[in-house]
């Protein structure tokens, strides 16, 4: 497997520091997020997806299909 593997994650999950650090932190964090890619275009680059949304069963099992190659 040599393509490109993206893992896809809810919106609040990239925010963890928001959780941790004083509300000065915000415009940073967000100033950080918004240089980035965005989640579209990550997702048409990509080979494989993971949607790391739901269970860690879940997960696994996605990750199980993908190291096979078969369609996550």
């Amino acid at each position: 497997m040599g393509g490109v593997l993206f893992t896809v994650y809810p919106k609040t999950a990239t925010y963890p520091a928001t959780w941790i650090f004083p509300n000065s932190y915000t415009t940073q964090i967000q100033a950080r997020i918004d240089s980035q890619m965005p989640l579209s275009e990550k997702c048409d680059r990509a080979d494989v997806i993971i949607y790391n949304d739901g269970s860690l069963q879940h997960l696994y099992q996605q990750c199980d299909r993908a190291l096979k190659g078969e369609g996550v």
